[in-house]
């Protein structure tokens, strides 16, 4: 018999506390600093958003999901660490691991999104930054690849031809924008699949309104795509919010 969500939710909170108990305490500190908008917490296991890319990767290896994780915003890497911790956790021995970015932050901000909370070039971060979190974390290069630039320029067809990936399991979209947001679901259209998790960093800026950002470009996404649906998963800090892809082509 399957164990409850209530019951499965325990068993991975268990987990998770024993697996941050086994990390040193440097990597401790610096897995629960803020970074960007995030707010500081003192208590590692409530780090929110390790805890939801924890609960992503135990998702995919209960249901059998296999695939890559793709990342779109990367900032410093501390998402991106946690990813890859969390999949080593769960033995994802074959993962691979897709850094989006332009590295010189976020770019015009477009019709939809003025008046929000954000400014271009907002969340600029160097490729030799996050490389080094990498390394600092102890991430092999051998797993990650990096696509840099503007989504306008790099998620194109020419760029799946070119990268290695066929198929998405977890893939974290951080890129705030609407125009960027329109840009990363026409991409991972294909490459989504049945049980991919789809996570949603900024979900609720701009008040939640349905008509900007992440959840319009999402609901115009939805309409041009019928073969797709997705399922309220879980939310995570003050903005975020996840889903589990249902497809039936």
């Amino acid at each position: 018999m399957r164990p409850s969500l209530a019951t499965q939710t325990r068993i991975e909170e268990w987990y998770l506390r024993r697996f941050l108990g086994r990390l040193p305490r440097a990597l401790l500190r610096t897995v629960t600093l803020p970074v960007g908008r995030h707010l500081k917490t003192d208590q590692n296991f409530r780090h929110e958003n390790a805890r939801m890319l924890h609960t992503a990767m135990s998702l995919i290896s209960h249901e059998g999901v296999e695939g890559d994780y793709l990342e779109f915003g990367v900032y410093q890497g501390r998402s991106f660490v946690e990813a890859a911790h969390a999949a080593d956790y769960w033995k994802r021995r074959t993962m691979r691991f897709l850094a989006f970015d332009s590295f010189a932050g976020l770019p015009e901000i477009g019709v939809v999104d003025i008046n929000g909370p954000f400014s271009k070039s907002d969340y600029r971060a160097s490729r030799s930054r996050f490389e080094a979190t990498l390394r600092n974390h102890r991430v092999s290069p051998d797993r990650v690849t990096i696509v840099e630039g503007f989504y306008e320029d790099t998620l194109k067809q020419v760029t799946r031809t070119s990268i290695p990936v066929e198929r998405a399991a977890v893939a974290f979209v951080d890129c705030d924008l609407y125009s960027s947001t329109v840009c990363v679901l026409k991409f991972l259209t294909d490459l989504l699949q049945d049980g991919s998790v789809l996570i949603f960093d900024d979900w609720h800026t701009f008040n939640s309104r349905p008509d900007r950002g992440e959840q319009r470009a999402t609901s115009e996404w939805l309409e041009r795509n019928p073969q797709l649906r997705l399922v309220p998963y879980r939310s995570f800090s003050w903005c975020g919010q996840s889903f589990i892809v249902n497809r039936d082509d």
